[in-house]
């Protein structure tokens, strides 16, 4: 009896410990694999993309809290792009002195390096030697991050000088773009990739939200087939 007593109570705290597990689990990525996310009453539209890049493991919550107004920063814009669309270590590496070989973002920042488009971005962009991964991405940022991601991807072609300016004809405040960085907007644009936040108006300094990353990831993943993810 007491053998058969010690099986039932070694078979009860094996039990207990599966069902924490599972309840753990549950909690954190809801019924159905459904994330449990608490703060997105006030975005109804973004939540559907929300779910989704957070189930697949791309962007990230802390807890149950996605926080969908913050800034979304350059080393998380990293991770995500990175994730999504599986970017390995490129052939050239480029050191940014504030993201040490040490960093648990190096592998991250290292992947997007190529795509940053940084010597579009502004003159002199790419002389900087830091990263700075925690400011604020604009839209133009992820934009031209999104836009070199797509093109090597091959699932479409920068557009030429005369079909960008098309493009922005009507876009009051393309005026300030200057250089290559028309052409990469306007693809942006022309793609779905970029959507104007009113009519006629680009606000290409606007700091991103998450939710509004959240909703540009997903766009481009529906829209371009790129394969769902696992989380990591």
């Amino acid at each position: 009896m007491r053998h058969s007593d010690n099986l039932l109570r070694c078979a009860a705290v094996a039990f207990a410990f599966a069902f924490f597990a599972a309840s753990s689990a549950t909690a954190q990525q809801g019924l159905f694999g459904q994330p449990n996310i608490s703060d997105l009453t006030a975005h109804p539209a973004e939540a559907p993309a929300i779910h989704s890049m957070v189930a697949q493991g791309v962007i990230r919550v802390v807890g149950e809290k996605f926080e969908p107004d913050a800034p979304m920063t350059r080393g998380d814009l990293a991770i995500a792009t990175q994730h999504l669309f599986k970017l390995g270590r490129p052939a050239q590496i480029v050191e940014f002195t504030d993201i040490p070989r040490t960093s648990p973002l190096y592998s991250a920042v290292q992947s997007v390096a190529p795509f940053l488009g940084r010597e579009a971005l502004c003159f002199g962009c790419a002389l900087i030697s830091k990263f700075l991964p925690n400011v604020a991405v604009t839209r133009i940022e992820s934009a031209v991050l999104l836009t070199n991601i797509l093109v090597a991807h091959n699932k479409f072609k920068l557009l030429s000088r005369a079909e960008a300016e098309r493009v922005l004809a009507n876009v009051a405040d393309a005026k300030t773009l200057k250089g290559p960085l028309r052409m990469y907007v306007a693809t942006a644009i022309r793609n779905d990739i970029l959507t104007l936040p009113a009519p006629n108006r680009l606000d290409p300094h606007m700091v991103q939200s998450r939710a509004l990353t959240a909703v540009m990831l997903d766009r481009a993943q529906n829209k371009f087939a790129i394969p769902t993810v696992t989380p990591r």
